[in-house]
């Protein structure tokens, strides 16, 4: 083969095909043709890239590192908060225990109250038996609780409910609930804390229309009025005085 015919034909083909040339690039600082250049320029992308999310990936790890110790300081945090709800509880078992005993216990006393005054008043007890026991005042609210939950429902509690405070026990204790009248309800605690005291079956006269007329306006529903007339009505201490005012 001729060298210089060989020579010939490489210029040609290198004319003929540019690509093929090889010149020297600066950016990447190497001698290679056109498809040369391009494939690193393409590496250099390549390579930015990684360099990249590499950069991306150790934000991400630090973020992560970070975020795992707040989850173990909010974990500690759930652990202190868990024994401390778990300390309030038992507290708050104790603070009920002993509530519910002093609602036992008040309970009791007013059982003792309805049972004293059915007795004394009821059966004619002696005053020497009177005297050796403690009486009580009226609390519509608590015995009305007392006789639904401790007395059977056709125990005669149930009537002299009645006739201790003017309303069945239903009724006190839904007007209770919402302290809808609390005027009122003072004032037939007041009526029969006259009965309890004395150990009397009945109000005198002039006190029982009161508290009729009273009882009447509540079991209306008529609240407003009720109030009105409860705030008409006077007691003295044992509230065996109860007058309307002209």
């Amino acid at each position: 083969m001729n060298p210089i015919t060989n020579r010939g034909d490489e210029a040609g083909a290198t004319k003929d095909n540019p690509r093929q040339s090889l010149e020297y690039n600066e950016e990447q600082e190497v001698i290679a043709n056109e498809e040369g250049c391009d494939l690193y320029q393409q590496l250099d992308w390549m390579e930015s890239e990684l360099q990249g999310l590499k950069k991306r990936h150790a934000l991400l790890k630090k973020d992560l590192e970070i975020r795992n110790k707040d989850l173990e300081i909010q974990k500690k945090d759930l652990e202190i908060q868990k024994a401390q709800i778990a300390l309030l509880k038992n507290k708050n078992q104790e603070i009920q225990l002993i509530q519910n005993l002093i609602d036992r216990h008040h309970l009791d006393r007013r059982q003792e109250a309805i049972r004293i005054w059915m007795r004394d008043a009821w059966q004619e007890a002696t005053p020497e038996r009177i005297k050796k026991e403690v009486v009580y005042d009226g609390n519509i609210s608590t015995d009305a609780v007392v006789v639904t939950t401790r007395f059977a429902a056709d125990s005669p509690a149930r009537t002299q409910f009645s006739n201790l405070y003017g309303l069945d026990p239903d009724t006190a204790i839904a007007l209770s609930s919402p302290n809808k009248c609390p005027k009122s309800l003072w004032v037939l605690d007041s009526m029969a804390s006259f009965l309890l005291t004395k150990a009397r079956k009945e109000l005198p006269d002039d006190k029982k229309k009161n508290r009729d007329t009273l009882v009447a306006f509540l079991k209306a529903q008529n609240f407003e009025e009720a109030e009105r007339f409860a705030g008409l009505i006077e007691h003295d201490e044992c509230g065996c005085r109860a007058f309307i005012r002209e």
